[in-house]
């Protein structure tokens, strides 16, 4: 039992770092958002900040709770878990290629057809090969998504070049 709080410790550690690093980052992003040309001029940046502080403040709070010293200790569990599974990395490896993909894809495609790709390959990654499964979640989420999106919420998404819906 000891053992185990010992590797929830390490890992709040090392995820207290990550959301504090990731908090910095969109900081700096944020930072160089333009002012708005009308009205309060720090208003574009006003919820982006409350992001950023909240992820730095929060990955501070794990950091500190459980110490640096833990760090280490959850690289240590993140490598043997990776040891056990070694196809891990081709799913890491494959998942990073087609997110690579789908942002190259979505304003030529449009957002249905780019997501549908998108959702195809992932979901032959995760559940194997049932094609025809796999293509009718896909076409449904994405259309749907897209409905809701961009006819009830009024969000602008990419229509696809040959049908423009």
């Amino acid at each position: 039992m000891k053992d185990q709080t010992k590797n929830v410790n390490a890992n709040e550690a090392l995820m207290g770092l990550i959301v504090a690093i990731a908090g910095g980052i969109y900081l700096v992003l944020t930072l160089q958002i333009k002012d708005a040309a009308v009205g309060i001029p720090m208003e574009p940046k006003f919820f982006p900040l409350m992001i950023s502080a909240l992820l730095i403040i929060l990955g501070m709070f794990f950091l500190f709770k459980t110490g640096l010293a833990h760090i280490k200790t959850s690289v240590e569990n993140i490598k043997k878990a990776l040891s056990k599974e070694p196809d891990i990395y081709k799913m890491i490896g494959i998942t990073a290629i087609n997110c690579i993909v789908y942002g190259l894809l979505f304003k030529r495609l449009g957002y249905v057809l780019s997501t549908v790709i998108f959702l195809e390959v992932m979901l032959f990654l995760t559940r194997g090969k049932k094609w025809i499964p796999n293509t009718i979640i896909s076409v449904i989420f994405s259309v749907a998504v897209y409905f809701v999106f961009s006819k009830l919420l009024g969000v602008i998404l990419p229509p696809m070049p040959f049908i423009n819906i």
